[in-house]
C-alpha cells in the first residue's frame, strides 16, 4: 500500500486520475487524522530559486477553497480543546504561517478572511522589530538573485569564482549547511558577510525587488491580530533553530523572551510556538529546547515533521505538514499523508 501511495504521488497523471476518478474522495475518508499545515508567504512570484518560501495568490485561495470544502478548518485555540480533550473527528486542519512576512497581511489574510478561514501566524521577534530580511533568503538573494561572480565568505572560508549557475547552487548549498549548524552569533556573521559582497545600493535593489520576504513590523502585526482576528504565536526572538550547535542559555533565552516580547505588544498571551526548521529527526530541536518551552508556559509546540498525531503525542513536539505550492499535489498529500 505504501509502494502505491509513493507512485501516485509523484506522477503528476496519475494525480489528476485521482483527482477525476473521485478516488481522493475515498482516501480522505480513509485516512483520517488532525493536520496542522503550515505555510510561509504569499505573493506574486518573480523567481522561484530565490523566493522559495512563498505560493501564488491564486493557488494559495484555491487550496483554501478546497480545505474549506473537504476539511473541517479550526482555529489553533480549538486545535488545542480537542487535543486535551481527545476530541478530534479527524478531519481538522490548522492553518499555520512561520516567520511572520508582510505579505500575510497584505495578501493571505485577505484571502483567508474573505473564506472565513481561522489561522495562526508564527513570528521571529527581532526580524519585525529590525525588519531585518531571513538568513537563507539572504543567501538565495546574494548568490542567485545578484547572479554574482564571485563570492568572498571570509568566516567559511569561501573565496571564489561563480563563472556559471551550478558553482552558484553549490556554494548556496554549502552556506546554507552552515547557517542551520551554527549558533546565533556565526549565522549573523555570515549573513552580514554575504551582504558585504554588494554595495548597499544593489543591495537595496535586490530586497525591494524580492520585497515578497519583507517582515511584518510591529504595527502590521497588530493590525493583523486586530483586524483579522489571528492567532500570534512565537518563532523565537531570531529564525533560532534550536539544534545543539546552540548554547543552552541562549535557547532558553530565545523562547522565554519571544514569549513575553509578544504579549507585550500584541495585548493578548501567546502560549503556541512553532520551532524554526523544526525537523526533529535532523536533530533541529535540543531536549532543553522542549523542556524551555514547557518552562515558558506554552500550551503546544510544533515541528514539522509530517506525521499522525498519536494519542500519546508529546504536546511539545507536535507534527506538522508542509504546504503544496502546486494544486493536484496539495490535493493529494493532504488525503494519502502522514
Amino acid at each position: 500500500m505504501s509502494l502505491l501511495k509513493n507512485v501516485f504521488m509523484r506522477h503528476a497523471f496519475l494525480k489528476n486520475l485521482m483527482i477525476g476518478s473521485g478516488v481522493l474522495g475515498l482516501w480522505r475518508t480513509f485516512n483520517k487524522t488532525p493536520r496542522v499545515l503550515f505555510y510561509h508567504g504569499v505573493d506574486t512570484i518573480i523567481d522561484s530559486s530565490v523566493q522559495t518560501l512563498h505560493l501564488r495568490p491564486d493557488v494559495f485561495e484555491a487550496e483554501m477553497r478546497y480545505l474549506r470544502k473537504h476539511y473541517d478548518v479550526i482555529s489553533m485555540d480549538e486545535y488545542y480543546e480537542r487535543f486535551v480533550s481527545a476530541g478530534f473527528n479527524g478531519q481538522e486542519v490548522v492553518i499555520t504561517f512561520d516567520d511572520g512576512y508582510r505579505n500575510n497581511l497584505t495578501v493571505a489574510a485577505p484571502i483567508l478572511s474573505s473564506l472565513s478561514l481561522p489561522f495562526t501566524v508564527f513570528v521571529s521577534v527581532n526580524h519585525l522589530e529590525k525588519g531585518r530580511r531571513f538568513p537563507t533568503f539572504i543567501n538565495r538573494a546574494v548568490l542567485l538573485g545578484a547572479q554574482l561572480t564571485h563570492i568572498q565568505v571570509d568566516c567559511l572560508d569561501i573565496d571564489c569564482d561563480l563563472p556559471t549557475d551550478t558553482e552558484r547552487v553549490a556554494i548556496m548549498k554549502r552556506i546554507n549547511k552552515a547557517l542551520k549548524h551554527s549558533d546565533m552569533a556565526k549565522v549573523d556573521l555570515i549573513c552580514s558577510q554575504l551582504e558585504a559582497n554588494l554595495s548597499s545600493n544593489v543591495l537595496d535593489e535586490l530586497y525591494e525587488k524580492y520585497s515578497s520576504d519583507a517582515p511584518m513590523n510591529w504595527d502590521e502585526l497588530v493590525k493583523l491580530k486586530r483586524d483579522y482576528d489571528c492567532i500570534i504565536g512565537s518563532h523565537c526572538l531570531d529564525h533560532f533553530i534550536c539544534n545543539s550547535f546552540q548554547q543552552e542559555r541562549e535557547t532558553r533565552r530565545q523562547i522565554f523572551e519571544s514569549r513575553h516580547a509578544l504579549q507585550q505588544r500584541i495585548g493578548s498571551e501567546c502560549v503556541y510556538l512553532a520551532f524554526p526548521n523544526g525537523n526533529l529527526k535532523q536533530g533541529d530541536i535540543s531536549e532543553s529546547a522542549r523542556v524551555a518551552v514547557k518552562e515558558a508556559g506554552y500550551k503546544l509546540a510544533f515541528t514539522t515533521i509530517n506525521e499522525r498525531l498519536q494519542k500519546n503525542s508529546d504536546p511539545f513536539l507536535l507534527p506538522r505538514c508542509a504546504a503544496r505550492f502546486d494544486l493536484p499535489d496539495f490535493k493529494v498529500k493532504l488525503a494519502l499523508k502522514p
